[in-house]
């Protein structure tokens, strides 16, 4: 009987573009100035990067993300019941993250949501590996 190959092969590109949005959360809390600093005048006011403005503590939500996320992916790649269960619920518990920075930290937040849905996408899709019955082993 043919095995079917499909949702593995979606929860690991699901799981890849997870780990890819990371690397860009990463990235972009080095490089896109979000943090607004007030210079006492109406009108525009300068931005800073968070790495900028407070230092490279700065990237550590976003590299929390990340380490989540990898943890998540180890988790997926053992194939067992129990390890499938734990990550669905680290999964769920980082997206409940992200939607609460949404609120904490605003346009910023937006930001980290897609990752966490992506993160759980791929911890709904995977499946146990098939368990080869104990008379089939010669």
């Amino acid at each position: 009987m043919p095995v079917e190959r499909g949702a593995p092969k979606a929860a690991a590109l699901l799981m890849l573009a997870a780990v890819a949005g990371n690397v860009a959360l990463v990235v972009l809390s080095v490089v896109l100035p979000v943090v607004t600093v007030p210079n006492g005048q109406v009108g525009w006011q300068p931005r800073e990067t968070l790495v900028e403005h407070y230092g490279w503590r700065g990237i550590l939500p976003a590299v929390g993300l990340l380490v989540a996320t990898l943890v998540v992916a180890l988790l997926l790649w053992s194939h067992s019941w129990a390890a499938i269960i734990a990550a669905r619920v680290l999964a769920s518990l980082v997206l409940v993250a992200t939607l609460v920075s949404v609120v904490a930290f605003h346009r910023v937040g937006f930001l980290t949501v897609p990752v966490g849905g992506l993160l759980l996408a791929a911890a709904l899709t995977a499946e146990p590996a098939a368990r080869t019955p104990a008379s089939a082993v010669i």
